[in-house]
């Protein structure tokens, strides 16, 4: 039922409720535009037929944002378990901040491990 999806720059349909604020068609287009362009990889995250967040990598840091009514459910944990397997081999970091319990959390299921804290800031990594 989780699947993964290459983002194309004419998925900005996608990312009109991916965040916490509403976008127009319009700015969600050039910004579907911008991050196919600007990020290594960029995958959508697909629950069934909706589209339930985005996983991004720059370089070798990852970052991953999860819709408000999917948060909660595990969704995040399976989704970046699922890209992770495509990486296999690779050495990847990830940044939170301190209080973001949840996430912290999903990166330590997938088998990340803290390595430094920065003022509000924890980092990991995962090989």
């Amino acid at each position: 039922m989780l699947s993964l999806k290459e983002l194309e720059a004419t998925d900005g349909m996608y990312l009109m409720d991916l965040f916490d604020y509403p976008l127009e068609l319009p700015k969600a287009e050039l910004l579907a535009m911008r991050m196919c362009k600007e990020a290594g990889v960029c995958m959508l995250v697909f629950y069934g037929d909706e589209a339930a967040g985005i996983i991004e990598m720059h370089g070798n840091e990852v970052g991953y944002r999860v819709r408000k009514a999917y948060r909660n459910k595990g969704i995040a944990t399976k989704a970046l378990r699922l890209f992770l397997k495509s990486h296999a081999g690779e050495r990847i970091y990830a940044k939170c901040e301190k209080k973001n319990v949840a996430s912290s959390r999903v990166l330590v299921t997938n088998g990340f491990v803290l390595v430094k804290e920065e003022g509000n800031i924890c980092q990991y990594v995962w090989e």
